[in-house]
């Protein structure tokens, strides 16, 4: 393998008038047309042909037509056919993969940013989403800052505290019967009020509520424990609702009573 290697590399520089394998002051090149060249008052030439000094420099370029827009950039890496800088100037960045183009300073960009096919694996050998990794991602950010953002809006952050802070979300449910407008239905069987409360009191917790042990040894879904709580709320609506009538009822009847002993 190292001498196929080397031998390809000897074709190339004895027999080619395209190929370039430079180093130049502070550059690496590899390949077919990779690389500006500059015009200067010193060259270097490969089999006859002048390959002209290069001004920028610390540059890293592998792959056709790699690195040939960096005129004055520094200390870039650019790794594959066409990966490229979209300025003369960008410096410290990184482009990898085929036709990868980097915009700005200081930054890192995996593969072509105009090819929505792209996936990025890690941990897995057939990555099924733009980024897709197995394991633990660990994230280490300071206290009160966001840590997570969507379309530049801030998700996930810590408090002072350390506790989490999520904002900006909603919660979808898949099936009408998830929520809690059953509640009203005639067909709902409503417990009455004293087994309620009798529930209550010998087991510390509400009918369809999951007690505090529970939650401590198996946690509940957010969308579980919103529904429940809003069957409890409509619950206690229907009840007041009933303590009402009732109440409507016997003022009526006290009402009428107080009358016919106005009248004696």
């Amino acid at each position: 393998m190292k001498f196929y290697f080397f031998s390809t590399l000897f074709s190339l520089i004895l027999f080619s008038t395209v190929a370039q394998i430079i180093e130049t002051p502070a550059n690496s090149i590899l390949t077919v047309k990779s690389g500006i060249t500059i015009p200067d008052t010193s060259s270097y030439r490969i089999n006859g042909a002048a390959i002209l000094k290069l001004k920028n420099s610390s540059n890293i370029l592998l792959g056709l037509n790699s690195g040939n827009t960096i005129l004055t950039g520094q200390n870039n890496v650019l790794l594959g056919s066409n990966s490229n800088g979209t300025t003369s100037a960008i410096t410290n960045s990184v482009a990898i993969g085929s036709n990868a183009k980097v915009a700005i300073n200081n930054a890192i960009i995996l593969g072509d940013t105009a090819n929505n096919a792209i996936k990025v694996g890690i941990g897995t050998a057939s990555p099924a989403y733009r980024l897709d990794v197995k394991g633990v991602v660990n994230m280490r950010i300071g206290l009160n800052s966001p840590s997570l953002k969507i379309n530049g809006r801030d998700f996930l952050a810590l408090d002072s505290e350390g506790s989490f802070l999520v904002s900006n979300f909603r919660i979808k449910y898949d099936h009408p019967n998830q929520w809690s407008d059953k509640v009203f239905e005639k067909s709902y069987p409503l417990a009455p009020i004293e087994e309620v409360m009798a529930f209550a009191i010998k087991n510390r917790h509400l009918p369809n509520i999951p007690s505090a042990q529970e939650i401590v040894d198996k946690g509940i879904d957010i969308n579980t424990i919103i529904s429940k709580l809003l069957e409890k709320v409509e619950e206690l609506t229907i009840y007041t609702a009933k303590q009402n009538e009732e109440m409507q009822a016997l003022r009526k009847r006290l009402y009428h009573l107080e009358k016919e002993n106005s009248e004696k």
